[in-house]
């Protein structure tokens, strides 16, 4: 009777919970599928969010604007002008109105503080030691690679052509580059001469106390009653001892270079140096008013092909000192010495050829490059 009780006991517990487990299975697979669901759709809605991100911002076709046939920025907003913040401060810029040099270099200055009236002159220390460490680099390079010697030589057997027939072939038998260095002084800003307070000019003293020297040796021919019939030897060397003068350095476009050079001279030609090695008969593919539009990236600034450019401009007083010591001998057994004749002709012609060159109304110029930074010219230090 036990052993039953005990049977029938365990079949009701069967029984009753039976149910329970059957609706415990039911609720673990419902959350089993919950969970599954959820988990697709989310992976889903990742994938479907990255192909969008990848087809509308990485591989979008976007088409940028060539800087030489669309229009800036800037020209965009109005055809008739042009709408720029100096400042902070919205002014409107006519193109076709030309600008008010004037009234430019009169906030130029009063934005600097400078007063070209009032203004004392400025030394030029730091200058100088710039200056100075780019000339003992000159220096040193020229004594470890002994080029300008070479260069010189060059030089000369490249004009023998020229050496009139009396006078033998010259070899260059000296070369001082000298020891010291210019000294710049007394800078002042003032308006050029004959602009019509429209250009400034930056007027800097040169002070020079060194000996640049070149020494020739060659020989003077006879050619007659026959070719070479007698010779002379002739050793000369030419030193600038002194050099004393005030520098005018100034700024001016293209166009104004152009303009001011045409109406001193009808007959003037504009021929940059970048392009002076190429061929004359060749036009370049750009040119404005005679200036020859410069090689260079397509990251030009529209204003450069327009107005060729910005030129530094330098020339000296008329009132410059130059001194000389020219040692000559002439002769193979009784030498003549330091003939004055032969000094007085060659400081002549030095000076002549100075005169035409750098002297005002004379003067060079030099193209200055573009400010603006670009890839090419990107540097790093190297730390060692």
């Amino acid at each position: 009777m036990a052993s039953d009780e005990k049977l029938n006991h365990m079949v009701h517990e069967y029984v009753r919970r039976v149910p329970v487990s059957t609706i415990q299975a039911g609720s673990s697979s419902f959350d089993t599928w919950s969970f599954t669901k959820g988990l697709i759709i989310g992976q889903i809605s990742v994938i479907l969010v990255f192909i969008f991100f990848l087809r509308f911002f990485i591989f979008s076709d976007s088409r940028s604007p060539n800087p030489r046939n669309s229009l800036s920025i800037f020209s965009k907003l109005s055809k008739s002008s042009t709408i720029i913040k100096l400042g902070g401060k919205e002014r409107v810029v006519e193109e076709e109105l030309e600008s008010d040099l004037e009234k430019k270099l009169h906030s130029i200055l009063e934005k600097t503080y400078y007063d070209v009236d009032t203004h004392k002159p400025e030394s030029l220390d730091w200058f100088n030691v710039l200056i100075a460490q780019t000339i003992q680099q000159f220096r040193l390079e020229a004594l470890l690679k002994d080029n300008i010697v070479h260069s010189l030589n060059s030089f000369i057997e490249g004009k023998s052509g020229d050496i009139p027939d009396f006078i033998d072939s010259m070899k260059i038998t000296e070369l001082d580059i000298g020891d010291d260095f210019p000294i710049f002084s007394k800078c002042r800003i003032q308006y050029s001469p004959n602009s019509n307070k429209k250009r400034l000019e930056a007027k800097i003293d040169i002070d020079l106390s060194d000996r640049l020297a070149i020494g020739v040796e060659t020989k003077l021919l006879l050619n007659l009653p026959k070719p070479l019939s007698a010779s002379l030897p002739v050793e000369l060397t030419v030193s600038i001892v002194r050099f004393q003068a005030c520098l005018c350095v100034s700024l001016t476009s293209g166009e104004e270079f152009v303009k001011a050079n045409s109406i001193n001279n009808p007959t003037f030609e504009f021929e940059d140096d970048t392009t002076s090695s190429k061929s004359s008969n060749k036009k370049p593919k750009n040119s404005y008013n005679g200036l020859d539009k410069p090689e260079d990236d397509d990251n030009d600034d529209d204003d450069d092909e327009h107005n060729g450019g910005y030129y530094l401009m330098f020339s000296f007083m008329p009132e410059y000192k130059m001194e000389f010591e020219v040692q000559s001998l002439i002769g193979a057994r009784s030498k003549l010495e330091n003939i004055p004749k032969i000094a007085d002709v060659i400081e002549y012609q030095i000076k002549k050829w100075f005169v035409e060159r750098c002297v005002e109304p004379r003067f060079q110029f030099v193209k200055l490059p573009s400010l603006w930074p670009r890839s090419k010219n990107t540097r790093e230090e190297v730390v060692v």
